[in-house]
This record gives structure tokens, C-alpha cells and sequence, in this order.
């Protein structure tokens, strides 16, 4: 039988199978526990899981530091140099970073990697809305576990610590709270010798690295009183105080509505009453010494600690109420001003004029809060602005009640 060239142009068909060029690498080196470093920050854990054409994908808290609490993943693409496949380029396209709850954030990123040497540098940024501001940084990651091990419980990890089994050694100044009052070796310590245990100042809420906590020339282990800095009473004259203690500084100990600071600077007795004295019907010694501060974070109880420091219609709490990790010597402090609803009244307003919460080095940090007082409940209502590098960072509800 003969067929025509027309009709085998309508039977013959051809089929044409496209490959995709993938690169195929050997990223043993960076499956399984991976180091996350940055400068400035702790070393984290993440892990490493490979796929096929050069994909890396990061498991973890916080594969780039950001500061995050949920787990999240970072998906990598690598690609190898022309003459070498052990080394090459990265990126990571924009995508979900979500390990903040409620706060919706996109990351990007690029940069190098080396199967060699077992590294991974990234260089990455956030994808900022609308007026925000993109989080960036570089981090170097390499293939192992990090030692968070921290024997004596003093914060630094025995791998940074000069005495790995002495709480303390390196020496840190008053107001450090970076401890771990939970450790039996830190606890049993007298870091600043002054004849109470670590644990026993943290419990009764003086500072174990401060030998006078209130400031007042009265030894935390001989004092009536060691967080109130107006006790024990001192007679006119008196000069036995440390001023640049901010407790001490922050009071009113002749209670004539003028700190004893402000005193000392302006040449008049933090002992004797200057003026009228104090004209405020208002008890902030309902929360002198001790504070409870608590917040509902998403359902979850958070709860700080802050020294009350009374004056005459003000309350200024002294400490990391905030917990940022104070690294300056002195804690910060905020002024409350008290404001009664009427004549005679048990409650009012409070406010936080927005000032320097100085805690923490080569940053500016500032407070600002307004709420509600109750002297009969002992309570006091707090919403909280904190700003960083004078842009709005994050905002809360404090209640602030003293320590049972």
C-alpha cells in the first residue's frame, strides 16, 4: 500500500522534553545543627535541611537574630561559581518570616557560601511596611552546637568566663541582673561581701552586687530597711549617703517635695525641710519599697520587679522593669506623677512624661506611660510607650502592685 508525503505530515508526531539545568551540590556541610552568629548578639541553634538544586532551608527560632520567639524557616537558593562548585552565591527571594505573633514580617537576602570551609555569610533585611523601618545584618553561619553552658550561674558562659565554677568572677558592677538566681553556686555566693548570700539579697529584692542598695551609708546587712533609702531616719547634717545612687537620689527624705538629688546639686539639706515642704495629700507610700509589675502578653502572665521610691505626689521606679539587660552601672529610673481625681480622692491619674530610660550602651532608649492610680487597692494601671532611637518600638499594660 502507497502513502502519500501529505498524509504522513498528518500522522508522524514529535514529543520535546525540556530539562531544567539544577545544580546538583553537596551541602553536607551545612545539614543538621547549624551556629548562627552576629556581632553584638548571642550565638544561636538552627538547623540545616538540604534539598535538591542547591535549596538550603534554615529551621529555627531566629535564623537571622531579629529578636523572635516562634519557630521559623528561611529557604536558600545557592548557586555555584563557574569554575568552582564549593563556592558560590546565595539568595533568599522575599518571604515570610512570621516568628513574631501577630507581627507579620517579610525577609530577604543574599550572599556567599563556602563548602569548604563549612560557611554560610548572609547579608539580610527586612521588607519594611509602611512607615516602618527595615531590620538588617549580616550573619555567619558554620555547622555545630552552641554551648550556652554557664556553670556558676552568673551570666557568662564558662567558655567567656575568666572562673567558670566562681559567680563572682569577672566582677560586674551594681544593677547587673544578668545572673541566674536559681543557680545553687551563684546563690550561695557574697558577690559584694557584704554578708548576705546572692540568693537571700535576690529574694528580698536587694542587689547582690551592691553592698548599700538604697544608697543611704547603712549596709544592706545592718540596715532596717535596704531598699527604702530614708531609713533608718538620719539627723540634719548627715552626709553619710552615696548620691549617684539612683535610689537614694530619687527620694525625699525630709519629705518637703524636693529629691534628695536635686538637694545635693542645689546645696540644701536632703535632711531638713526646705520651703512649705510638702503640700500632696496623695499616699505614694502605699508603694515605697518593693513592686510587682504584671502584664498580660497574649495571654501569657509576664511579671517584673522595680523599686517604689515615694515622694511628695510622685513614685519613681527604679530598676530593669523592662528587662532589657541593663549594662549601665546605675538602674533606670522613671518619675510618676500622681494627679487626684478631686479634693481628698484615693485615686487619680498618673503620668510618665516620656524621658531616657538609660539601661543599655550606644542606645537611646525612652519611656512614656499614663494611667490610673488607687491607694485603697494599692494599684496602679500603666500603658506604656518604649522608643528607640526616638521611633516607637513596642507599648503595653502594666499593673503595678507592691510585693506580697
Amino acid at each position: 500500500m502507497e502513502v502519500s508525503k501529505d498524509e504522513t505530515k498528518k500522522t508522524a508526531a514529535v514529543t520535546i522534553t525540556v530539562m531544567a539545568v539544577c545544580n546538583q551540590l553537596d551541602l553536607t556541610a551545612f545539614t543538621g545543627d547549624l551556629i548562627v552568629a552576629q556581632e553584638d548578639f548571642e550565638s544561636i541553634q538552627v538547623t540545616g535541611v538540604a534539598a535538591d538544586c542547591g535549596v538550603l532551608t534554615l529551621q529555627g527560632i531566629d535564623p537571622f537574630t531579629i529578636g523572635c520567639t516562634d519557630e521559623t524557616e528561611v529557604v536558600l537558593t545557592l548557586t555555584p561559581s563557574a569554575d568552582d562548585a564549593n563556592q558560590g552565591t546565595l539568595i533568599a527571594d522575599p518571604q515570610d518570616y512570621n516568628c513574631l505573633e501577630g507581627t507579620p514580617l517579610t525577609v530577604e537576602a543574599n550572599g556567599t557560601y563556602n563548602i569548604t570551609d563549612g560557611v554560610l555569610t548572609i547579608d539580610y533585611a527586612t521588607v519594611p511596611g509602611e512607615g516602618e523601618e527595615s531590620i538588617s545584618g549580616t550573619v555567619s553561619i558554620t555547622m555545630g552546637t552552641v554551648d550556652n553552658t554557664d556553670t556558676d550561674g552568673d551570666g557568662v558562659k564558662d567558655s567567656e568566663d575568666e572562673a567558670p565554677m566562681d559567680p563572682c568572677l569577672p566582677a560586674q558592677q551594681a544593677g547587673y541582673a544578668l545572673f541566674d538566681n536559681v543557680n545553687d553556686i551563684w546563690g550561695a555566693g557574697d558577690c559584694d561581701g557584704d554578708g548576705l548570700t546572692n540568693l537571700d539579697e535576690s529574694l528580698d529584692g536587694t542587689d547582690p552586687y551592691n553592698s548599700d542598695t538604697d544608697g543611704d551609708g547603712v549596709a544592706d546587712n545592718t540596715d532596717e530597711n535596704a531598699t527604702d533609702p530614708c531609713l533608718p531616719v538620719q539627723s540634719e547634717g548627715y552626709t553619710g549617703y552615696d548620691v549617684e545612687n539612683t535610689l537614694w537620689s530619687a527620694s525625699d527624705c525630709d519629705g518637703d517635695g524636693i529629691n534628695n538629688g536635686v538637694e545635693v546639686t542645689d546645696g540644701t539639706d536632703p535632711y531638713v525641710i526646705d520651703g512649705e515642704g510638702c503640700t500632696s495629700e496623695i499616699d505614694t507610700s502605699v508603694w515605697n519599697g518593693r513592686l510587682d509589675l504584671e502584664e498580660d502578653f497574649e495571654g501569657d502572665l509576664i511579671l517584673t520587679e522595680a523599686n517604689g521610691v515615694a515622694g511628695c505626689g510622685t513614685l519613681t521606679l527604679v530598676g530593669d522593669f523592662l528587662s532589657f539587660g541593663c549594662e549601665s552601672s546605675s538602674a533606670p529610673s522613671v518619675i510618676l506623677v500622681l494627679t487626684a481625681s478631686s479634693e481628698g480622692a484615693t485615686d487619680g491619674t498618673v503620668v510618665a512624661e516620656r524621658s531616657s530610660y538609660d539601661c543599655l550602651t550606644d542606645t537611646n532608649d525612652e519611656f512614656e506611660a499614663s494611667g490610673t492610680y488607687d491607694e485603697t487597692t494599692a494599684t496602679i494601671i500603666l500603658d506604656y510607650t518604649v522608643y528607640s532611637e526616638g521611633e516607637e518600638s513596642f507599648s503595653g499594660t502594666y499593673s503595678v502592685k507592691p510585693q506580697q
